[in-house]
């Protein structure tokens, strides 16, 4: 009996052990998705200081649509993120059952 006690208590601390290797995985991927929002903002804000002029329609209507794309993709990121929250939180109600 005491092999198959010693065998359970290994196959868990492996299973808690890889719990929060996933944990430790998902705060660097948030991290760098952090990291993406910060730089497509900071582009965002550089392409919001040098609209062109009004009078230059074509030129402001492509640049009205290069700040739309990095708004898209920054919305797509704060999703991918969020989804990475609900993850690690799944993941920490498993480890303290």
């Amino acid at each position: 009996m005491n092999k198959i006690d010693n065998k359970n208590e290994l196959e868990n601390k492996i299973i808690d052990l890889s719990l929060y290797n996933s944990i430790e995985e998902s705060n660097l991927y948030i991290n760098f998705l952090n990291n993406q929002v910060k730089f497509f903002e900071s582009h965002l804000k550089y392409l919001k200081d040098s609209k062109p002029l009004f009078f230059q329609k074509k030129k402001l209507e492509k640049h009205n649509k290069e700040i739309e794309k990095y708004e898209n993709k920054i919305t797509d990121i704060y999703s991918k993120i969020g989804k990475e929250i609900e993850e690690v939180k799944k993941i920490q109600d498993i480890l303290s059952i």
